[in-house]
């Protein structure tokens, strides 16, 4: 069987989503004149990157305690860990289209198909993290996790239906798009990443343990 480095792997990661926002900085257009208008689209696209790093960075410190929870790589694991980095490798793409065309829903409706896709692809990595612990105790404690935290994919769902809403009702309020589709994948990255944590949360130690560890 094919062995993969896990430290090669977070590392190629690490420096895929680094380039990922200096990309992102690098996109935001600059005024050639310094009129009202021309700052305020400045300040306009600067928040738009700031919700976009907030989000990638918040995809890396999931990612970061994914690695911290597991052992080894699997070769499925692998192919899904690229997978993600390839659907946030389209954040700089869709967040410059939203600075460009601000008022259009069509950039702020892709952005938000790109997050649900990376939001798909985390979670499908997070349900491989039993199988690649190799200390007993700890894989059973993330599979208790797991089976808690099924409803998790119902998140993915809810994300999905909260856009197709967001685009019927952008007919009528044209302004809606790019202040829902924005701070939706936001405060889904966020909210995501609290509760995320539990899975990179060590057990208390039992007794037994404490005993052992008292009289070593």
């Amino acid at each position: 069987m094919i062995s993969f480095s896990k430290s090669r792997l977070e590392a190629f990661s690490d420096g895929v989503i680094a380039i990922i926002i200096t990309i992102m900085v690098l996109d935001i257009p600059l005024p050639s004149t310094f009129g009202l208008a021309e700052i305020t689209g400045l300040l306009r696209s600067i928040l738009i990157f700031l919700v976009s790093f907030l989000i990638v960075g918040a995809q890396w410190s999931n990612h970061n305690m994914l690695f911290q929870t597991i052992d080894r790589v699997s070769n499925t694991f692998l192919w899904r860990n690229l997978l993600f980095l390839f659907f946030l490798s389209l954040m700089p793409i869709f967040t410059k289209w939203i600075i460009l065309h601000p008022d259009n829903v069509a950039p702020a409706l892709g952005y938000d198909i790109v997050y649900l896709l990376v939001y798909i692809c985390l979670i499908s990595m997070w349900g491989s993290a039993p199988k690649l612990q190799t200390n007993a105790a700890t894989a059973e404690r993330l599979a208790r996790i797991k089976n808690a935290r099924r409803p998790g994919w119902i998140g993915g769902v809810l994300l999905a239906i909260g856009i197709v809403a967001i685009v019927i009702f952008s007919y009528a309020y044209p302004r809606l798009p790019l202040i829902f589709f924005i701070i939706l994948p936001a405060a889904f990255s966020l909210v995501n990443l609290i509760f995320e944590r539990d899975w990179h949360e060590p057990e208390e130690s039992t007794p037994a343990v404490a005993n052992e560890e008292a009289t070593a």
